[in-house]
Parts: C-alpha cells; structure tokens; sequence
C-alpha cells in the first residue's frame, strides 16, 4: 500500500491521496478517524490544533451508513469545546432528504455545510453555507482576510434558475416530494427485506429516504473498517451486474448506494423487486449463498 501514498505518521491511520500532486506535508496536516467514534475525534483534538471537523452526516459513498445515535451532537458539543469549526458535506444528503440538508432531520447545525448539483436537479451547482460571521471571509473588506471562490460559472443564470424551480418543487405542497420519495422507499426496503427472508439469505438493508444499500451482513455497518470485515464484496458485485443484466441499472460497484427519484413509480418498485428475486435465486442455484 506505501506506493499509494504516504502515511500520516506512525500509528495513525493511513491517508492515501486519490490524485498526483499532493505534497505530503499537506497530508501531515490532515487526520482519518473511524465515523461514529467521537472519542477517536477528541483524542485527535488533544493532540493537535485542529481548524476543522468535515464529515458527511451520513456516509454515503460506501452506501448508506448512518450516524449512531448521538454521534454528530457530540461532534456538536467537541468542536465547541476545543475552537473547531463543524463541516458537513451534504453533497448527497443535502435537498435528497429535506430542504434543510440531514442536518435538519439530525437537529445539529454545523458551522458551515457544502451542497451539490441536487440542489439544481442536476444542473451544475455547488453552495456553501453556513454562520454570518465565516460567511463574511468571502467578502472581507481587507483583502489579506479573504477567502477566494473561484469557478468561471458562478452564479451563471441557468443553473441559478434551475436551483429556484427545483426549491419550488421540493417546498411545493408542505414537502409532497419527500412524501413520495419516503412512500417509495419504504416499499422498496420491506420488499427486499422480505425477498431475503423468504430465501433464507443473510442481508441488512439500510436506507434513508430514497437512498438505500444492501450490505450481504447481518448488521449495519457502523463504519468502513465494520463494513469491510463482514461485508460479502464478491456477492454484491455479483448482484448489481445481474440486476444490470435484468435491466434494472444499480450502480456496478459494491457497496454504492441506490437512488430513487420522485420520476419513479410503485410499479418501478415493483419491478425492481421482482427482479431482484430472480437474482437472488440464481445466485444462490450458483452457490454464492451457502
């Protein structure tokens, strides 16, 4: 793994840079802790000057792993005590599940939050929000105190256009939206979940919304390294490209989470399951379940 890239320091968790051009005393500056272990977060904080906490309030990039009970109020509470600011990446957890982002539902308000393109319905959008007072860095009348943002299509008319319809849309009727898209998702968790049973198949399904992953375990996970040690990797793949296959496109890459959109149908769920039946029987005719 070294030819990855460099580790942080002895004993701490490695940080392997996704991209060429990361010099490593930036890395030095930087410090991976398990999601869910807030004690592992004030420990880092013991021993260094930390300027930030970022974090996505649900990881999402590894399915659907939500935060413990507890877990980002006592993020809240550490970055209060030892002068951090509190990030969340809301880049896909933001506009899916509220208008407020999963903060609202959570009832923590981070310092400052960072929003995608579902903010704009897919049109090309990123947003930064957060307290007055960090807000201001980006307007500071001394130049020597302000943040730049650059991007040669901020606040371009279209996408700024599209971001309006789409909060219309979404605040439209008290939230029918996310009424219909929680409607939906419940339908497809306790038709997987009942597919498993009735196959005798080892699965947690874990959803929020209208995301959901199935992990071939017999828990949630509560972070990657959990996820990673009892989680069928070779089964998921498998199941995604015969689904694929069935014509019901779940994105080929274990572990990724599945989405649906307000465009979808009970008969979309409906469809889906009956394909994951299918699925499922022929993995296990071929051995993958024993």
């Amino acid at each position: 793994l070294d030819r990855l890239g460099p580790r942080v320091s002895p004993g701490e968790y490695p940080i392997f840079p996704i991209s060429a051009g990361i010099p490593a005393n930036v890395l030095e500056n930087v410090h991976a802790v398990n999601f869910n272990d807030v004690a592992s977060v004030e420990e880092v904080m013991k021993k260094h000057d930390i300027a930030a906490v970022i974090l996505e309030p649900i990881l999402q990039n590894i399915g659907v792993v939500k935060p413990q009970e507890g877990y980002l109020q006592a993020l809240r509470e550490v970055c209060d005590k030892y002068g951090a600011l509190l990030i969340f990446d809301e880049v896909k957890t933001g506009f899916r599940y509220a208008l407020g982002g999963y903060q609202a539902i959570a009832g923590v308000r981070p310092d400052l939050s960072v929003f995608g393109k579902a903010v704009a319905n897919g049109y090309p959008m990123g947003v930064i929000g957060g307290r007055a007072d960090i807000m201001d860095y980006f307007v500071h009348p001394d130049e020597d105190k302000r943040v730049m943002i650059a991007g040669t299509y901020n606040a371009h008319p279209l996408p700024t256009v599209a971001a309006i319809a789409t909060i219309e849309k979404l605040a439209a009727d008290d939230g029918a939206v996310y009424r219909h898209l929680e409607q939906l998702g419940a339908a497809m968790q306790a038709g997987l979940e009942s597919i498993f049973q009735e196959l005798g198949v080892t699965a947690t399904v874990c959803r929020q919304g209208s995301a959901f992953c199935v992990y071939f375990m017999d828990h949630a996970p509560v972070d990657w390294h959990d996820l990673a040690s009892h989680h069928d990797f070779k089964a998921d793949a498998e199941y995604r490209q015969r689904l694929i296959q069935r014509g019901i496109y779940h994105f080929p890459v274990p572990v990724k989470q599945g989405s649906i959109s307000y465009a979808h149908t009970q008969e979309d769920i409906d469809r889906t399951l009956e394909a994951t039946r299918e699925v499922i029987k022929s993995m296990q005719d071929d051995g993958f379940f024993k």
